[in-house]
């Protein structure tokens, strides 16, 4: 049982939180019925049942407070008064009445261990119904003309699973090994954010996994040369039954998907799309063995089902500032090209093109990596 209290929220309203928590456990392998089962040394089944709450919001302290008036520009009154009197703005409301988001968390589990204590095995089973996040609304028209207060506005279900099996043994010469493999899963869904609805389904967020890469074209590849067609002074023109992006483009650059139909790629085809960058699926192996003071381990790891943004730094190959540079590995591949607007310049097939002067990977966006 947890009593909290957060400087936050509100004094003698909401300051203080309760939050409680409960497990049973039932060791079936003590029981008389299972004493027959040699092969099991240890059963326990379990179950818990616990509330947490938490204070963050976004980026602020005291939101219970009222807000406060900072000195905001000058402004003149009357007519050809060239002394001007100093203006002062309002800044983000308090909330009073803010109180905490909370989270309602299950887990069921079992732990097994059998041969002698050889093999053992742990498998949970996790639930989390997360209500009242401390969001800023988003709803709220532009016109208001200032920031708002947090409010309890969020809600996010989270579940997954955790696996766990290892076998420990050591022989007669007391020589010992042991190997353990285990992984876990788990999945969010976003039920509200506040979210006002796009005009297009696949730009919004609710209904997906927190964390999500949002405003992203969908890449389909480059644009090759035979995308384009010449007209009479020797100038490249793309296919005008390709989709029509809202820039122009040159052999090289990144294609992307014209979502809605409408034979344009431009904003309206940016979408929410991918996993998450913290991955759904991560796994482990340890290993080892000890023999007479010699000690032997390794540790393995891996995920999947994450996404990963390349920012800027990784695609720019040439730059005034000396502080960024194109990956070696695309570099490498891609080969240094001849000057960009000679008429022979020499396309890669399978990286973006990039050119000097020009200091950038032209016309594609920041990569999207899956793994």
């Amino acid at each position: 049982m947890g009593y909290n209290g957060s400087e936050n929220f509100a004094p003698g309203k909401t300051r203080y939180g309760l939050f409680p928590a409960a497990s049973i456990g039932w060791v079936l392998s003590e029981e008389p019925f299972m004493k027959s089962l040699r092969w099991l040394d240890y059963f326990k089944l379990r179950a818990s049942y616990g509330r947490v709450g938490s204070d963050t919001g976004t980026n602020t302290r005291f939101m219970y407070m009222p807000s406060t008036w900072t000195q905001s520009g000058e402004y003149s009154f009357g007519v050809s008064n060239p002394v001007s009197a100093p203006g002062y703005a309002m800044g983000v409301p308090g909330n009073s009445e803010v109180s905490w988001e909370t989270a309602d968390k299950q887990n069921y589990g079992l732990e097994l261990k059998m041969l002698r204590n050889r093999l053992s095995l742990t498998a949970d089973l996790f639930y989390e119904k997360r209500t009242g996040i401390l969001i800023s609304p988003k709803s709220t028209p532009s016109i208001i003309a200032t920031g708002l207060p947090n409010l309890n506005l969020g809600k996010v279900d989270n579940h997954g699973y955790e696996l766990s099996l290892g076998w420990d043994e050591t022989l007669k010469n007391n020589f010992r090994y042991y190997i353990n493999a285990n992984m876990s899963f788990a999945r969010n869904k976003i039920l509200y954010m506040d979210e006002v609805p796009n005009e297009f389904d696949y730009m919004n967020q609710t209904g997906g996994s927190v964390g999500r890469s949002t405003n992203v074209y969908k890449y389909i590849r480059l644009y090759q040369y035979s995308d384009f067609t010449q007209d009479e002074n020797g100038n490249l023109k793309l296919n005008p039954a390709l989709p029509q992006p809202a820039v122009s483009v040159a052999p090289g650059d990144c294609m992307y998907a014209d979502l809605n139909g409408d034979k344009v790629v431009d904003g309206n085809d940016r979408m929410t799309t991918g996993y998450a960058e913290r991955p759904e699926y991560v796994f482990g192996l340890n290993a080892g063995f000890n023999y007479k003071g010699f000690n032997f381990s390794m540790q393995w790891s891996g995920a999947t089902n994450v996404n990963k943004m390349l920012q800027i730094e990784y695609r720019i190959p040439f730059t005034n500032t000396g502080k960024r540079g194109l990956l070696e590995y695309f570099y490498k591949i891609a080969g240094l090209p001849k000057i960009s607007w000679a008429p022979n310049i020499r396309v890669p097939q399978k990286l973006p093109r990039h050119g000097i002067p020009r200091t950038r990977l032209s016309g594609c966006a920041m990569p999207l990596i899956s793994a």
